[in-house]
């Protein structure tokens, strides 16, 4: 035993502070000081976002309240044309016709300001550097907005003939399938891209197993840790005195709470605290884990929508189409509640997220 004790403690200087569980160098020390102003300002920044409930819950300009009307609205109009489809002499019935073209007319409206907000955070996201989620954001709102325009002219042209246009539209139902196929596309392209990274260990928080395992031994390899994948973009990042830009470029890829939840895990190991680096690291899984399960839950509600866009337009096909326009319904009532729940519980995460500004001030 004291052979063993003699070899570990005349172990060259530079290794021996690789797993020594003292305190950190001066360098890590001092690097540490600029991660720790950096998850400042960023928890700042999602903590303002997030706490101003005007802007978020306002009924129109909102980045929440809207969304959530505008779910729950589009969830209660497939209710209410499946009832219409189950017994359709009811669609006859005068108060049912003034209900009709009011669901029209307030969806009509709710989706143009659907656009709006996923243009203002399209904005948001290339102020941020974000091109991708700003393309997204951009094409996505304007096509939102396309279709709440058809269904507003569509909607009054029921009630107020528009000549040629009210002609077009009936002989062109189509249309409106084509738009909502022109909004779900970058969406779809979005999710299918990170599914795809999940199922293969290739999406933002892999290697998370690895770190796990070196921070769960009886000696932490700290350097290792410092250097590890995961990691060695922030390293590098701090090095040149870019943490900033380094915690908005994972924003972009594993969202803000992930962003952060990173780089304390990152700041612990800096610090030489496995005690603390434990502790961060299961925050950071959890946020893994709801990352995760928000892509699954996104990509789920893309299915349901192509299958109700699939359905609808073989439906427009066929003389009876009342047990193809139920399952359509049926199928987009599925793809409506999802969003539902996302707008409301994933606020960061969602199809059409708040997107939190970036931190103005460098390192």
């Amino acid at each position: 035993m004291n052979t063993v004790i003699s070899n570990i403690i005349s172990l060259p200087g530079d290794l021996w502070s690789k797993i020594s569980p003292s305190g950190p160098s001066r360098a890590d020390a001092n690097c540490s000081a600029a991660v720790q102003d950096v998850i400042t300002k960023k928890e700042g920044l999602i903590e303002a976002c997030l706490a101003d409930q005007k802007k978020r819950f306002h009924p129109i300009t909102g980045s929440c309240a809207p969304q959530i009307i505008h779910d729950v609205f589009n969830a209660s109009f497939v209710v209410f044309t499946t009832l219409e489809i189950i017994k359709p002499s009811i669609v006859k019935l005068a108060p049912v016709l003034v209900a009709s073209s009011a669901f029209g007319f307030i969806g009509a409206i709710l989706n143009v300001v659907v656009g709006v907000i996923s243009i203002r955070e399209a904005i948001q996201a290339f102020e941020n550097g974000d091109k991708g989620k700003g393309v997204r954001l951009l094409v996505s709102g304007i096509a939102t907005i396309a279709v709440g325009a058809f269904m507003l002219v569509a909607t009054l042209s029921t009630i107020v003939s528009f000549g040629a246009l009210s002609v077009f539209l009936a002989a062109n139902p189509w249309i409106l399938p084509v738009l909502i196929v022109l909004v779900m596309l970058p969406f779809l392209y979005e999710v299918v891209k990170s599914n795809k990274e999940i199922f293969s260990g290739q999406d933002p928080f892999a290697g998370l197993s690895k770190v796990e395992d070196l921070l769960n031994k009886d000696i932490v390899n700290w350097q290792q840790l410092k250097e590890h994948d995961y990691f060695a973009e922030i390293l590098k990042a701090a090095r040149g005195k870019q943490l900033s830009s380094r915690i908005e470029v994972l924003q972009s890829k594993m969202g803000p709470r992930g962003a952060l939840a990173s780089f304390k895990v990152f700041q612990a190991i800096l610090d030489n605290d496995q005690t603390k680096a434990r502790t961060e690291m299961k925050k950071l899984r959890k946020e893994a884990t709801l990352w995760r399960t928000s892509q699954y839950v996104r990509m789920a509600q893309q299915i349901l929508f192509i299958a109700s866009t699939v359905v609808s337009l073989i439906a427009l096909r066929r003389a009876d189409s009342r047990a193809l326009q139920a399952v359509d319904n049926g199928l987009m009532l599925g793809g409506m509640g999802l969003p539902l729940y996302m707008d409301a519980f994933w606020p960061l995460l969602r199809n059409v997220p708040i997107i939190i500004p970036k931190i103005k001030t460098e390192e």
